[in-house]
């Protein structure tokens, strides 16, 4: 059987992933909760397996692209509904007592399973696709409803499915007996209840115990007067069950494993388009990610996709800023007042390297992201209660394993509030430790504290500056800046209290 996945160039993509810390530090769960919500089913779990390389990252980006060609959408849904009505019946398979029912059910499934792929191949063959991952796909499907073996599947479904729906049968009930006869009537099986439409009492009697199903069909559950039918067809038709039964045996496992596996795969890409279209109503907007050569990092437009959702219901679009890291550079140092901004501005571009190596359009107008191994993050936490331990012990537990995972020359780091519960000169000390061990591993980032000294010393360094207007009220912007009187001023402020608020709640003597 083939080797083909559409979210892996290789084949090998695996669908049990653990759930990473920067998960929940850069919300994706929140996002996840909207896109599953679109969807109307659970995919979390497909947005936790990221690529293997920069190869497939590529490849999921090319495949997306085509994904949003007119018409592919529904092509693509069409297909998982037929797949999806194809689950049921096997589900429904389980539960049912009749052995021959199970047959019956089987020969149905895998008519469905056949229209379904042929469908898609002629649909599919109407549409220009380009990717990589598409184009293999649809060689692969040409092979196989050319070969032999679909072909002599297709056939045999098709004829022994006629023989059942062509047995001709009578029921009759009279006295209390139920009479089965196999003369030649009008009409097929599934019609044959027709012989109780006049309205005679013994009729009526009968149609209260007897369903009106083919017991030769997909119910699920059939009445014991509905399995003695079918005992009788097949005593009286051993042929026609004798081929059913022969051929589910050589049939076996019929179903490609690729084209199973198609089916809940780009329920991955379907479920994204889906939430894009709702969020691009909204006023939002997204963009491929391009692939940087260099190490150098751009972003226009960037802004936090886990609070746009949220705030676009309300017709109110998030702050957006604009980052650049250049290719001699590796790590930000954000700095800035309380409630600036700085957090939301880190996880906007967790978000980004998050998005991008998912091979997912990213949540700003332009960006150019280079290729990076792994995310690491370490976000500030509460004390624990149940650990006994402090909030600087709770950090450097935490840090220790991280720093030891950091061996890769391509990580993106994400670092929240590091050491805040220690004195600032301790913090400094610890704090530059940290990232000269992430800048010595080749390692880019960002690192948002309170600490003002850490981005002097090292030019790899940029240093960040969540800003404030004219009012002195925080705008949420995020600029690059060294200038030391700004920096000054701005801790002034904040010594002083000297914020707009602060200053109008003074002087109305509101201060607490």
């Amino acid at each position: 059987m083939a080797i083909f996945s559409i979210l892996d160039s290789d084949g090998t993509y695996k669908d049990t992933v653990a759930l990473s810390p920067y998960y929940i530090d850069f919300n994706i769960d929140r996002i996840m909760k909207e896109i599953n919500a679109y969807w109307k089913e659970d995919v979390s779990a497909m947005y936790r397996y990221f690529p293997s390389d920069e190869q497939g990252q590529e490849y999921r980006k090319s495949v997306y692209k085509d994904i949003c060609r007119d018409g592919m959408y529904e092509i693509l849904v069409d297909f998982r509904e037929e797949m999806k009505n194809r689950a049921k019946i096997l589900e429904n398979k389980k539960q049912t007592r009749s052995e021959l029912q199970k047959m019956v059910m089987t020969l149905s499934e895998m008519k469905i399973y056949l229209n379904a792929v042929d469908t898609l191949y002629k649909r599919l063959s109407e549409v220009k696709l380009e990717s990589e991952g598409m184009t293999k796909l649809m060689q692969l499907l040409s092979d196989y409803v050319s070969s032999d073996r679909y072909k002599k599947l297709e056939e045999e479904v098709s004829a022994i499915r006629k023989s059942l729906d062509d047995i001709p049968i009578k029921l009759r009930y009279k006295d209390h007996f139920l009479y089965v006869s196999f003369e030649e009537v009008e009409g097929k099986y599934d019609s044959f209840l027709k012989e109780f439409s006049t309205p005679d009492k013994d009729n009526q009697k009968f149609l209260t115990f007897f369903q009106r199903k083919n017991p030769l069909g997909d119910a699920v559950e059939i009445t014991a007067l509905e399995e003695e039918v079918i005992t009788i067809i097949y005593d009286k038709k051993p042929q026609v069950f004798g081929n059913l039964t022969r051929f589910i045996k050589e049939a076996g496992d019929y179903a490609e494993e690729y084209i199973l596996q198609l089916a809940d795969e780009i329920a991955f890409y379907l479920s994204f388009l889906t939430f894009e279209r709702v969020m691009k109503e909204r006023g939002l907007y997204f963009v491929p990610a391009k692939k940087s050569d260099s190490k150098k990092m751009v972003a226009e437009d960037l802004y936090d996709l886990a609070l746009a959702c949220q705030m676009s219901r309300d017709g109110i679009m998030p702050i957006a800023n604009d980052t650049r890291m250049e290719e001699d550079e590796n790590f930000f140092v954000l700095t800035g007042p309380n409630q600036g901004g700085k957090t939301t501005f880190a996880r906007s571009l967790g978000q980004l390297v998050f998005f991008s190596k998912l091979g997912l359009p990213v949540p700003a107008k332009r960006a150019e992201i280079p290729f990076y191994a792994r995310i690491l993050t370490h976000f500030s936490v509460e004390e624990s209660v149940e650990t006994g331990k402090g909030k600087l012990a709770e950090e450097l537990t935490r840090l220790a394993p991280m720093m030891e995972d950091s061996t890769q020359k391509n990580d993106f780091v994400v670092i929240n509030e590091l050491f805040t519960t220690a004195a600032n000169y301790d913090a400094c000390i610890m704090g530059k430790r940290v990232l000269d061990h992430f800048v010595g591993q080749g390692c880019h980032g960002i690192y948002v504290t309170h600490l003002q000294d850490l981005s002097k010393e090292d030019p790899g360094i940029v240093s960040l500056r969540a800003m404030m207007n004219e009012e002195h009220r925080q705008n949420f912007k995020i600029v690059r800046s060294t200038d030391p009187a700004l920096e000054s001023s701005i801790l002034l402020v904040e010594k002083h209290r000297l914020h707009f608020e602060q200053v109008k709640n003074r002087l109305k003597g509101e201060e607490e």
